[in-house]
């Protein structure tokens, strides 16, 4: 009912914008997402031990910044506010289910209350989404009516946007989450690559559907992910199947006995250890106490730093193609 009424509202807001300009302005941007956008939220959420920075850059889920980070150079003095977290689903699983696993990890619907709280969206804020990832790789929703549900999280999160004052929405999809080494490494690559290429059937259909109203917009970072994996050369990789870093992918501390991993587990409650367990995605980026004092792998032409999260150099490829695409789109007013 209330996707139905979303699209109702949005058609009855272009028939305003007869006159709006081709490009609409924006002076900030607010981000909404999981890891791949995270630049610090989970790390403070979880004291400073997730994820383990060194070798992890900075609290960020990488070896250095993010796509995000790199905005900048193409909008000097940008504004950017960030309540994408690492972990973060689409779809709000704590309503669904009472396992553990599903009570401390964030979802989109609560990171936009969580900006709410604070502050306000304004007209000439761009708000872009990046989510789902952890709906499919890490909990295993990777049916094509588990993709619905996650396509209807994110409907869901745009009509809450718009009607709280925002008046533009970017969706990024997804890359091919059969191409990452997690997937090779748990035998799912068909499943995860089905499941997240519809995905992004769902949205572009989604996109298309609001079009006509100019406040739903689509990036299809997928073709970004794509071109890297056929002419890595040209972004300067090499190995486009392997992790950088390789830390273990299932985080085996839980199980340790020793005193010195129980005095390190003590900094987690038993429900966030158990969440961190849950989410192999985040378990890994949580290391061995000796490990977090060794330096950062070289990385270099390496796509991928962990099972699943890219390397600075295709964050930065990320940020100058997302500015890009943002640049053609929207008119960037400093404030």
């Amino acid at each position: 009912m209330m996707r139905t009424c979303f699209i109702c509202l949005l058609g009855l807001l272009a028939w305003t914008a007869q006159a709006a300009e081709p490009r609409p302005a924006f002076s900030r941007i607010v981000v909404f997402g999981d890891s791949l956008s995270d630049t610090g939220k989970m790390y403070s959420k979880m004291r400073g031990y997730l994820p383990s920075s060194p070798p992890y850059y900075e609290g960020r889920f990488s070896n250095g910044p993010v796509w995000l980070e790199h905005l900048n150079a193409q909008f000097p003095g940008l504004k950017i506010a960030n309540e994408a977290e690492g972990g973060a689903t689409a779809v709000a699983y704590n309503k669904i289910s009472w396992h553990p696993k599903y009570q401390v990890i964030n979802n989109l619907d609560y990171e936009i209350t969580q900006f709410l709280q604070k502050e306000s969206f304004q007209p000439d804020d761009l708000v872009i989404l990046w989510v789902g990832a952890n709906d499919y790789l890490a909990y295993g929703w990777n049916s094509e009516t588990d993709a619905k549900r996650v396509r209807d999280a994110i409907s869901d999160a745009a009509s809450r946007i718009v009607l709280n004052g925002a008046k533009q929405v970017l969706l990024f999809n997804l890359p091919d989450l059969g191409q990452n080494p997690s997937a090779r490494s748990q035998k799912v690559t068909q499943a995860a690559s089905h499941v997240s290429q519809y995905h992004n059937a769902l949205l572009l259909n989604l996109a298309r559907q609001l079009a006509p109203t100019g406040l739903v917009r689509l990036f299809e970072i997928d073709k970004q992910f794509d071109e890297m994996l056929s002419e890595p050369q040209n972004f300067g990789l090499s190995d486009t199947e392997h992790a950088c870093y390789g830390g273990g992918y299932v985080w085996k501390p839980f199980a340790a006995s020793s005193a010195n991993e129980d005095a390190r587990l003590n900094a987690f409650s038993p429900q966030e250890r158990l969440a961190i367990a849950g989410n192999p995605l985040l378990a890994q980026a949580v290391t061995s106490p000796m490990a977090r004092k060794v330096a950062a792998p070289d990385c270099e032409g390496k796509m991928y730093w962990d099972q699943v999260h890219p390397t600075r150099v295709v964050h930065a490829a990320l940020g100058e193609r997302a500015a890009a695409f943002i640049e053609s789109q929207y008119e960037y007013l400093p404030r």
